[in-house]
């Protein structure tokens, strides 16, 4: 605000001389009479007779004024009424006196511009400082739904100092901010920090002499719908359970209540739902229920409860749910010789189900009229799985009813085929007595990265017989001592085996003899 400046004197008095009278009494004492009549007749003639004695004939007035007198009687005696004139200082008016100092206020009616005023005259001087100056005019913001910046610019015509306060809704957000004069300042104004409702942004600019100004903005916080993540949109077509995923947020922080209908039937509701990641799942069991080719709707509905709704809808189509094969797409390691994989095929709709399997992208196997949720096993023959690279290899099953051609369920399982390298074993002799030693050095050639393990027992003949490891010693090409001193069968035996562990490498290991002896 504007600060303004008043000369402070002393309000002087000033008088003037008037002439007034005054009614003055004269007793004609001389004479009384009974009769009023005659009292103010004698006034008169003596009034008549001796002018000389009053001032003004024409203001002298005759009268009669009674007594009682010692009898009780009442009686009257004459007097003479005249006006005395006299003079009197009176007061005139009010004039500016002597110079006392100033005052200033940012109201420009506080003090007259040249008047009195309470005990003092006044003398309008001027303005004594000048208020900032805030851009932009008082405004009514109008309806806000989202995030907004308030912007301003202070200036001073003086050149002050200034500093800034912003008040919101009565509460001091911002509280003498210094502001570089000219320069362009942002306020925002985050909806979510505000009930739905009117609200008041007031900044207030002050000067180093106090002086300030204001600029007032309004709005009205409104209340938004909620919002539910992606757009309506056609699934396609649906066999098997499956699940929608979305997500409901609301500008305004409100509460949202989540209701979802499948085909105008509710099937589930949600509380408090903003701002979790929620979803939809149509069941096995409700896609059984719905014929095939038939078209139904998903609808998510979200409610503020403040009048606020918002809604997604998904369609899909029922189409048919092909064959179902058993387990899971596995990888099956690695494989050295041939084996069996197991697997069942079942079909909701119960309907015809056809099957093939493949080896490399090579049919193998075919079965047209497989049996509803019965177990079946494929094994490699022997002489393919010898005819197989070393390397990895793929075998699937693909299954398919009538409505399925062109949508056929396929399970692959993969492996590697290793080479199973070598094992092994040879009865080298039946003893009497027990042997107690042997050298045994496999002869032949092997892979520079195979393993090879050397082992041997002295009671072969056993129905389980007794297996030393005697690796080192075979490498070393030293004897090696039996710990065994029991067996089961009638004679003694000495028995040797070799297991050859191919390593990484393509090259294969043959062993042609052994080389030894023993005790």
């Amino acid at each position: 605000m504007t600060v303004h400046r008043w000369g402070k004197y002393q309000k002087k008095s000033n008088y003037r001389t008037v002439t007034k009278t005054r009614a003055k009494e004269r007793v004609l004492d001389f004479a009384s009479w009974i009769e009023y009549e005659d009292a103010l007749l004698y006034a008169q003639q003596n009034i008549d007779s001796n002018p000389q004695l009053y001032n003004d004939k024409t203001n002298v007035r005759p009268s009669a004024k009674s007594y009682i007198d010692q009898s009780g009687n009442t009686r009257y005696y004459p007097v003479v009424l005249y006006d005395e004139y006299y003079t009197e200082q009176v007061f005139s008016h009010y004039s500016q006196g002597s110079y006392i100092g100033t005052v200033t206020s940012t109201n420009r009616n506080a003090y007259p511009d040249n008047n009195y005023s309470g005990s003092y005259w006044y003398v309008y001087e001027g303005i004594d400082n000048q208020a900032p100056v805030i851009s932009g005019s008082d405004l009514d913001l109008g309806s806000k739904v989202e995030d907004f910046n308030i912007e301003y610019i202070v200036q001073d015509a003086d050149g002050n100092p200034c500093t800034v306060d912003i008040t919101v809704d009565t509460v001091k957000k911002v509280s003498a901010k210094s502001v570089t004069l000219g320069a362009k300042y942002t306020y925002p104004i985050s909806i979510n920090e505000f009930t739905l409702g009117k609200h008041t942004v007031v900044i207030t600019a002050k000067d180093s002499n106090n002086a300030t100004s204001t600029r007032t903005y309004n709005f009205t916080k409104s209340n938004t719908a909620p919002v539910i993540s992606g757009t309506d949109e056609d699934l396609g077509g649906k066999s098997t359970a499956f699940t929608q995923n979305y997500k409901v947020t609301d500008s305004n922080n409100d509460d949202v209540s989540v209701v979802i209908t499948l085909d105008d039937t509710e099937i589930a509701t949600v509380t408090s739902a903003q701002n979790k990641d929620l979803s939809v799942t149509i069941t096995d069991v409700q896609l059984n229920s719905m014929e095939i080719g038939s078209v139904h709707t998903i609808t998510i509905k979200a409610d503020d409860g403040k009048g606020g709704v918002a809604y997604r809808r998904y369609i899909f189509t029922k189409i048919n749910r092909p064959p179902i094969i058993s387990g899971t797409n596995t990888d099956l390691g690695d494989k050295k010789e041939p084996f069996t994989i197991e697997y069942s095929v079942t079909d909701i709709e119960k309907d015809k189900v056809y099957l093939k399997i493949y080896l490399d992208g090579v049919e193998v196997f075919e079965n047209s009229a497989v049996e509803d949720g019965s177990n079946y096993t494929y094994t490699i023959p022997v002489v393919d799985f010898l005819k197989l690279r070393y390397e990895q290899h793929e075998i699937k099953i693909e299954a398919w009813d009538d409505f399925s051609v062109d949508n056929k369920q396929v399970r692959t399982y993969t492996f590697e085929r290793v080479s199973a390298g070598l094992e092994v074993e040879i009865k080298i002799n039946e003893f009497d007595i027990q042997p107690k030693k042997i050298i045994a050095v496999p002869h032949g050639i092997f892979a520079s990265d195979a393993d090879m393990k050397v082992f041997a027992c002295n009671n072969y003949n056993d129905t389980t017989p007794t297996w030393e490891d005697m690796t080192d010693s075979s490498k070393a090409a030293r004897a090696y001592a039996f710990t065994n001193t029991t067996k089961t069968a009638s004679k003694w035996a000495i028995g040797i085996k070799v297991i050859v562990e191919n390593g990484t490498s393509a090259v294969s290991s043959v062993l042609r003899g052994f080389k030894g002896g023993y005790e």
